[in-house]
């Protein structure tokens, strides 16, 4: 019987938003989350800490499926990022059929 050898997992490319202390914010397909900081090995993250990264920002595809995707094209991640591009954030909640006053509400529900 021959020895099964798992493969290791491919790390994942990220672009690290930021990092204080010791957690780094990181950026991969499209969501952001915080990692330990010396997780990151240039400009790489493993799978593994990927899947227990802190998210970051509103879960807007808890609204609208599709929504997050929009609204961090537009640079629309937080609470903070949504009082700041009201004008975004309305052309966006537009497009999906939703005001802006919903957007608000689930923000800071969620958020």
């Amino acid at each position: 019987m021959e020895d099964e050898v798992k493969e290791k997992p491919k790390p994942v490319p990220v672009t690290v938003v930021g990092t204080k202390g010791g957690s780094s914010l990181v950026e991969w397909e499209g969501r952001r989350g915080y990692v330990p900081a010396s997780s990151v090995k240039e400009g790489f993250v493993s799978p593994t800490t990927l899947k227990r990264a802190i998210p970051y920002g509103v879960p807007w595809d808890d609204l609208a499926e599709g929504l997050a995707a929009r609204m961090h094209g537009v640079g629309i991640w937080t609470t903070d990022d949504l009082a700041h591009n009201t004008r975004l954030a309305f052309q966006t909640a537009r497009s999906f059929k939703l005001s802006l006053g919903a957007l608000n509400r689930f923000a800071y529900e969620e958020g």
